[in-house]
């Protein structure tokens, strides 16, 4: 239900939630060449430009499977807490970031070393991140608040900002979808935010108190 292509476009990665596997593509062939289990409930996926490897989550298991996106074998398993959502990078690829729902954290990974480095606290449901070259903007379900975690910070002790994502946590409305609810606008400083149970469109540029 996922799915990102390898750097030279050769292979694409494809997710199935219900079997608990990774999917291999050729992409010039249009056809399977294998699967890759990975853990029930695989939810979400990624690839890092720094370690040229693709990066599945677990929900169910809380673990992050790594699999090397040219000889698909798989070179790590991290593991978290069940709950685990989205994963994306940072720019650069070396700092992965993972949602927790369940928990109400963000899980922080190195791809450099495949090792987990800490964990931050936000929200309330997280459910969706986005990235700028600053910030990770990360929408909770129970909260109109949306966290910043400033990037620069990610190795270290990380710094948790937050702003008015609207007057109405978003589970207030209809059930969540999979579609984002978070952009960035084209200046690359700015996300655009959609709150469902506002009905309303937000544009925050960074700096700003509201």
């Amino acid at each position: 239900h996922e799915a990102v292509i390898s750097g030279d476009n050769r292979f694409a990665f494809v997710s199935n939630q219900e079997s608990g596997t990774l999917s291999i593509i050729d992409v010039r062939k249009l056809r399977k060449t294998g699967d890759i289990k990975i853990g029930a409930n695989p939810v979400s996926v990624a690839r890092s430009e720094l370690s040229k490897a693709i990066y599945v989550t677990s929900e169910t298991e809380g673990t992050i499977t790594v699999i090397d996106e040219q000889s698909h074998q798989v070179l790590a398993q991290m593991k978290a807490k069940p709950g685990l959502r989205s994963v994306r990078f940072a720019p650069g690829g070396r700092y992965g970031l993972v949602i927790n729902t369940k928990e109400n954290h963000v899980n922080i990974f190195d791809a450099a070393s495949n090792r987990m480095l800490h964990e931050a606290k936000v929200g309330k449901a997280p459910d969706q991140v986005i990235l700028s070259n600053t910030f990770a903007f990360v929408r909770s379900l129970g909260t109109e608040s949306v966290a910043m975690l400033r990037l620069a910070t990610l190795g270290t002790d990380v710094e948790v900002t937050e702003f008015p994502g609207g007057q109405i946590a978003p589970e207030k409305a209809s059930p969540p979808v999979r579609a984002d609810s978070m952009v960035l606008a084209p200046e690359g400083n700015a996300i655009i935010l959609a709150n469902p149970a506002d009905k309303i469109l937000y544009y925050y540029t960074e700096g700003m108190a509201a």
